[in-house]
């Protein structure tokens, strides 16, 4: 029973999405499985829904902007700051120019 819930599952990827965006759990997706069947109508709701579905939706924005950490997201702009500073040194970075210096002039006999 569980290989044929793998099988199904894998046939129909957009049920990833519904367990990945925390609307249903695997484990109410295997109870449906096994009372209703891979054929049954209350997979419609499921199946149809995503199938027509050829673009993110706005809602679905933002659910992901609704569960980022500020925190985190600080930390990772922080990070990608100083690596462009750093790059930014590396790529602009002249190289040292040698100074002139006259070679010196030695008087001899007098001059």
């Amino acid at each position: 029973m569980k290989e044929d819930f793998k099988n199904f599952v894998n046939n129909h990827k957009e049920l990833i999405r519904y367990v990945n965006s925390d609307k249903m759990t695997w484990q109410k997706f295997y109870d449906m499985y096994c009372l209703y069947g891979e054929n049954s109508d209350v997979w419609d709701e499921y199946l149809k829904k995503e199938e027509n579905k050829s673009s993110i939706s706005f809602g679905d924005i933002l659910d992901k902007i609704k569960r980022l950490d500020p925190e985190e997201v600080q930390k990772n702009i922080n990070s990608l700051n100083k690596i462009l500073s750093l790059i930014s040194t590396l790529v602009t970075k002249e190289e040292p120019k040698e100074e002139y210096e006259p070679i010196p002039l030695y008087k001899k006999f007098e001059d």
